[in-house]
């Protein structure tokens, strides 16, 4: 990895990582400049973590309806209400909102792909916490670094990168431009050895 510029996010999008990811996080930048990689702050000051969340929630909404009404129709006990609820939702969101959450879901993937011209990959963690129970609600920012790759069309991966003084293992998410999966498979293969197998504590 001798020479592989790695962006890091700033802080607008590490504020809200919990004790054990930063901590954890912050090894695995320590790992990667020991691997020879030049770590450079990134900033993405045109998108602000979770102002996506809406309208990507939105369009997964109404083309989620799209795509399932023949089953929606044929089989509706298989659907749990709040699903069908949300399905309900995006397929009578009225067209001039999909519009707007489409246009705004391409500029944001725009800015993305205009920061990996600056680096070779971006790094960070997967989630900004650890895995949570069932029987707990799904934190509201889970999604907002994996979404980076998801927004963008670019290929991203996640690995096993350390585990929490919990036990519950913690995770390394890197994203690469878009067709440089060479890159991004490399740099995973090199981590993955260093790294080893990683288990819980017993």
């Amino acid at each position: 990895m001798q020479g592989l510029r790695i962006g890091v996010l700033d802080q607008a999008w590490t504020a809200e990582l919990t004790e054990d990811v930063a901590a954890g996080f912050t090894r695995a930048e320590k790992v990667l400049q020991d691997l020879g990689a030049i770590l450079a702050p990134l900033s993405l000051r045109e998108l602000a973590p979770g102002a996506l969340r809406r309208p990507a929630l939105l369009v997964i909404e109404a083309e989620g309806a799209d795509a399932l009404a023949e089953h929606l129709r044929q089989t509706p006990d298989a659907f749990s209400d709040s699903l069908k609820s949300m399905l309900a939702y995006g397929h009578d969101a009225p067209a001039e909102r999909l519009v707007e959450a489409r246009r705004r879901l391409a500029e944001a993937g725009l800015a993305v792909r205009q920061a990996l011209e600056q680096v070779d990959l971006i790094a960070s963690p997967t989630a900004p916490q650890t895995a949570f129970s069932f029987t707990d609600p799904v934190p509201v920012n889970q999604a907002n670094l994996t979404m980076l790759a998801n927004i963008s069309g670019c290929p991203a991966i996640t690995l096993p990168c350390g585990v929490a003084p919990s036990g519950l293992p913690l995770a390394l998410q890197l994203i690469a431009r878009p067709f440089g999966e060479a890159n991004l498979l490399g740099a995973a293969q090199i981590l993955e050895n260093t790294w080893g197998r990683l288990l819980p504590p017993a």
